[in-house]
């Protein structure tokens, strides 16, 4: 087609002589050129994407994401850029799509879902890989989705900004344009990472993160972005200063409202965590996250009414999320409703074969409804799955193996 719009990929490297040919070799399809800016790798990553066509060029490193970032900009020719990193890919399918998207389009930019694939289930916003269509997402439980802008108009005064989590958005939107999301994802691999890569990654955005702050004071997203890296790494009290003040800068920031309950939580202080996911459904109505953590929040003060209530309508905005279905059923259990808590559990374990803590609760539910030989199965089938609590679920499948009808030692747990 005369009219195609050409597309060039940009990245920054260091040391992913692992990754960076899937990536090149995945993107050639729709780009017609690769920029790659290499910050010190002392492996052969420049060889593997001077090997597959790549134009190479070399960046001294300065903790400033966004400059080296930009330094690949200014050597790209074509009309649209796409920015990945060495472990995220386009699926082959999607090209198509996003030529069609990008002729004649009116928009200077496009935010992508990056997909952060993961199997830790526990993780905020996750997302369970039930009937996926794209191939990538198989080794996977699901992913945490990321709306983020990498795909955009080659313009000068389009460029990334922020020492760390550096966006373009900004910049659209100073020079007079628009973006619009899509649901196209970028397929993100980093969970399967070196664990000394993973080790290292909170240190690096830390670091960066302190700097950002040091140079921009008030800048909310900076203190929202630290309070995610210390409640990541399980400093609490320190990640709820970060949160506090962001949303002190900007009561506006959903997702510092919601960092902040989960480190209330987690500190025990309830009664502020429901405030503080009071606020961020208030400010988002649609965000099932915060309904979901809002309903353990009650479930811990025995507020099962409102525990029940609150998870219900998260599931409304996300129906598949395991998690939510297993407190839920929990909830039903400890509330007085066994029955209805065994059959939202049973639906759990016929997807998510692997939650120990489902398999758990139902063995609580099918024991109180006096099912106990399925009530032993469970528990067996939780402790083999390493649940949490592993000698507990042993010991009270062997009391109903030994003595049939012995009636419920204890609640689920939500």
């Amino acid at each position: 087609m005369a009219n195609e719009a050409t597309i060039s990929l940009c990245m920054i490297v260091k040391d992913e002589s692992e990754w960076i040919g899937k990536c090149l070799a995945a993107a050639k399809g729709l780009v017609g050129q690769m920029v790659v800016v290499d910050t010190g790798s002392s492996d052969n990553t420049v060889e593997i994407a001077k090997g597959l066509g790549a134009e190479v060029y070399h960046f001294e490193w300065n903790d400033d994401t966004s400059a080296a970032r930009n330094e690949g900009l200014k050597h790209a020719t074509g009309d649209w850029i796409l920015v990945l990193d060495a472990d995220e890919t386009i699926a082959a399918s999607d090209f198509d799509r996003i030529k069609q998207l990008l002729a004649g389009s009116e928009y200077d930019g496009y935010a992508l879902v990056q997909r952060n694939y993961a199997n830790d289930t526990y993780r905020e916003d996750f997302i369970w890989a039930v009937n996926d269509p794209y191939g990538e997402s198989k080794g996977f439980t699901g992913w945490v989705p990321r709306l983020i802008v990498r795909l955009f108009r080659n313009k000068p005064e389009i460029r990334f900004e922020g020492i760390a989590h550096e966006l373009v958005e900004g910049s659209i939107k100073k020079s007079g344009g628009k973006f619009c999301a899509i649901d196209i994802p970028i397929h993100h691999f980093k969970e399967l990472k070196s664990q000394d890569y993973l080790k290292a990654k909170p240190g690096h955005y830390r670091r960066i993160g302190e700097k950002k702050l040091a140079d921009e004071p008030n800048n909310a997203r900076a203190w929202q972005e630290m309070g995610t890296v210390e409640r990541e790494a399980g400093n609490f009290a320190k990640a709820k200063g970060y949160f506090q003040k962001a949303v002190e800068l900007d009561g506006s920031m959903v997702e510092a409202w919601q960092g902040l309950g989960m480190c209330c939580s987690s500190l025990g202080d309830v009664d502020s965590a429901i405030a503080a996911f009071r606020k961020a459904i208030e400010l988002n109505p649609e965000y099932p996250t915060a309904y979901f953590s809002l309903g353990v929040a009650y479930s811990r003060l025995g507020r099962l009414n409102d525990a029940r209530d609150a998870i219900e309508e998260g599931l409304k905005r996300n129906p598949n999320d395991f998690n939510a279905l297993t407190n839920l059923g929990a909830i039903y259990e400890q509330g007085g409703h066994p029955e209805i808590g065994a059959e939202i559990l049973q639906q759990v374990v016929s997807i998510d074969k692997n939650n120990s803590r489902a398999f758990y609760n139902l063995g609580v539910a099918l024991e109180k409804l006096g099912r106990n030989e399925e009530a032993a199965n469970a528990y067996e089938k939780a402790a083999g799955l390493n649940y949490s609590n592993k000698g507990e679920a042993l010991k009270r499948a062997a009391t109903l193996r030994q003595y049939s009808g012995l009636g419920c030692a204890g609640g689920a747990n939500a």
